[in-house]
């Protein structure tokens, strides 16, 4: 189960691609979605059993192609395949929102 802006999901990454990252303990998993590339990369925390996530959105726009990144919260997750499923839920869902400025 996973946390977003308070609501709790139960979520697994169906139907996104699985890719080793060039950097030891990182793994992108990536998907499209409306016309976007939801990209999560997982990474474990120095000197922790928790992992980070870090988000990309790759998307058209007008003048040319776009990409929004952020990151997950900054406690982090217990496994590998939860910051992943999170990762991807938050892109989404920042798709589904209107692709609001999150303030970076």
């Amino acid at each position: 189960m996973v946390e977003f802006l308070g609501v709790m999901f139960v979520v697994a990454v169906i139907g996104a691609d699985c890719t080793d990252d060039t950097l030891p303990g990182r793994q992108t998993v990536e998907m499209s979605y409306h016309g976007h590339r939801i990209q999560a990369v997982s990474r474990e925390k120095p000197d922790s059993d928790r992992w980070d996530v870090e988000i990309n959105v790759l998307y058209p726009e007008a003048t040319g192609d776009k990409n929004r990144r952020f990151e997950g919260p900054l406690d982090g997750f217990a496994s590998k395949a939860e910051a992943e499923s999170w990762g991807i839920e938050a892109g989404k869902k920042w798709i589904d929102d209107g692709k609001l400025d999150l303030g970076r």
